[in-house]
């Protein structure tokens, strides 16, 4: 409540011709109360319950399924009594139920640490009712459809590959390079259009070595971290973002 009365109180006092939020926890938030921002200033972004869906893993995937695309193959879990019975495949990936704007994992590479490392990641971050799922690992690069959305309809996008990524398991990419890849086009625009989005959306999707075909593995529901390399690449999403509250077409 209080960052929206501060927010709501700088756009008052000044004119901005658009607001553009960055993190997912401020998505959630001008997406909420977008209407009353709007009363001024610009704000080009989706309906608050594509973007809860987008931050919920489980709602994402659920939604792949029906929709026809990959994704690694998970297993939820009611209680960390069940941990000890599972039967999984290693090594494995604990992941948060839920986009919180930091890296919540744990990789597992045997039964016997499955448990301490389950426990221990629910120790570190509140998670409420919610529980973190298990999936499995898939050894390949990771890939990114960035997208840009009005009404529903892809206006502009750039596709990128990571090379390196810290840590080397898996997380933010540290050398990455633009690419096209029609089986990540597809599904990206898939998903995306099925969920009518509107501005700006990430797909992270990760190659599985031992099929060739691409994973989705979640959907950034904001601004993403390798956003420069769209920029130099001469893919300007926080401009279209402008040029939209400018009333310019979008190409």
């Amino acid at each position: 409540d209080k960052y929206i009365a501060g927010l709501l109180s700088l756009l008052k006092q000044n004119h901005y011709a658009v607001l553009i939020p960055v993190s997912y926890i401020s998505y959630q938030l001008c997406a909420v109360h977008q209407n009353t921002i709007r009363q001024f200033t610009h704000l080009t972004i989706a309906s608050k319950e594509h973007i809860y869906l987008a931050g919920n893993k489980i709602g994402t995937y659920k939604l792949a399924d029906e929709l026809g695309i990959p994704y690694p193959q998970i297993t939820e879990i009611s209680q960390t009594d069940q941990l000890s019975s599972l039967n999984v495949q290693f090594p494995c990936v604990i992941k948060g139920p839920f986009e919180a704007g930091k890296n919540m994992v744990a990789y597992v590479d045997k039964q016997a640490d499955l448990i301490e490392k389950y426990r221990e990641l629910c120790s570190k971050h509140n998670f409420g009712d919610a529980m973190p799922f298990i999936q499995k690992f898939i050894q390949g690069d990771g890939a990114g459809f960035f997208a840009f959305y009005k009404n529903g309809i892809l206006k502009n996008y750039f596709i990128h590959r990571r090379i390196r990524e810290y840590p080397v398991k898996g997380g933010a990419s540290t050398v990455a390079e633009g690419f096209h890849n029609d089986e990540i086009f597809q599904s990206g625009k898939k998903l995306l259009d099925h969920l009518q989005w509107e501005g700006v959306a990430m797909v992270e999707f990760k190659k599985d070595n031992e099929t060739g075909h691409y994973n989705l593995m979640e959907i950034n529901a904001k601004f993403w971290g390798s956003l420069d390399l769209a920029l130099v690449s001469g893919v300007n999403f926080p401009e279209m973002l402008i040029d939209d509250a400018l009333g310019k077409e979008i190409t």
